[in-house]
């Protein structure tokens, strides 16, 4: 988990300013059959990430959740923000070890959605990338993206991200269409970009993908100490922003990660992964338990990838470090995935 922070004064670029997406674009075949996703993310990194027994391991342990999607992540890394070349890092899954846990998946009866994603050897975010040639970065870009659709492909993955959290170019409304474009003649399954939790509105280029993913870490909660009912409250803007966006590009949305720490104010910014606070598993429980409320039966919804579960358990050894759901909060979204809409 990487540190989210709000770029609402980033400007959008290329056509960002020129381009929207036509409110009466007609839905594709897939985004009409983008599935409900009673889901949660498995990550893990490294070349020996996603070990197969204890991945299997911990399918099935989740299809016993309800669970019937799991988001798996691959990342790649690029230097700094200015680099141009996007490669293989020490932090890469081999994509044998991938390939093995879309099958236990699968064979477990959980759908699977394939997320490649770029990280910066620098520390610093995704989102704040602005490479030196943009025209060199897409063409690395595009061959890391099209390697994985290609995978996704063979091994029957049902969804595909074609990008996550890219704020400072995804405003290149033609460079990203014909991105989605080159997935789909080698994926036929529903195809989404992953918008960062301030950006969704900013994005010109909705009505090439199939569904709208967010990072949703809104910051739902005023002050550290919250009920449920307050953050109902806190929803309340980020409800109205995504509802009116699915209207106006006629696609469905869905939160292609959600999360919360166990620590006291989480709410507050749930993107923080410094945000003091004393270890606390009923804030984390109350934030879990408010966004099911919020979202789990509205119609243009599609589901939640809640960020994160491991087959190596916490990727952060810091107690309640991290966004790992803690068991009370497991058991609210258990209780709601056993649940029809």
């Amino acid at each position: 988990m990487f540190v989210r922070r709000s770029l609402g004064a980033v400007a959008c670029l290329g056509a960002c300013a020129l381009v929207t997406a036509a409110p009466g674009h007609g839905a594709t075949a897939a985004s009409k059959s983008v599935p409900f996703q009673r889901g949660v993310t498995v990550a893990d990194f490294g070349r020996d990430g996603y070990p197969p027994i204890a991945t299997k391991r911990l399918l099935r342990r989740l299809r016993a959740r309800h669970v019937d999607t799991v988001t798996l992540l691959v990342s790649w890394k690029q230097n700094g923000a200015r680099s141009v070349e996007v490669r293989r890092s020490p932090l890469t899954v081999r994509d044998s070890h991938i390939v093995k846990a879309i099958r236990s998946a699968r064979r477990a009866g959980i759908r699977v959605i394939l997320r490649p994603y770029v990280d910066r050897n620098d520390g610093g975010w995704r989102g704040q990338i602005r490479p030196v040639s943009i025209n060199r970065w897409f063409a690395s870009y595009r061959r890391f993206i099209l390697h994985y659709a290609r995978l996704a492909r063979r091994e029957r993955a049902r969804g595909f991200v074609v990008g996550t959290e890219m704020v400072s170019t995804s405003g290149y409304d033609r460079r990203w269409r014909q991105l989605v474009a080159a997935v789909r003649r080698r994926f036929s399954g529903f195809v989404t970009y992953q918008a960062n939790w301030d950006e969704e509105k900013r994005v010109t280029w909705w009505d090439a993908v199939d569904v709208i993913s967010v990072s949703a870490y809104y910051e739902v909660a005023k002050s550290d100490d919250y009920t449920v009912a307050d953050l109902l409250e806190g929803w309340r803007e980020p409800f109205a922003t995504l509802d009116a966006l699915q209207a106006r590009v006629n696609r469905p949305v869905m939160f292609g990660e959600i999360g919360y720490r166990t620590v006291r104010g989480t709410a507050r910014q749930p993107w923080n992964t410094n945000l003091n606070g004393p270890y606390d598993e009923t804030a984390q429980l109350r934030a879990y338990e408010a966004a099911l409320e919020r979202w789990y039966r509205v119609p243009f919804f599609r589901g939640f990838a809640w960020w994160y579960v491991s087959p190596k358990g916490k990727l952060r050894k810091l107690k309640g470090g991290d966004h790992q759901p803690a068991q009370p909060s497991l058991d609210a979204m258990t209780r709601y995935y056993g649940t029809a809409r």
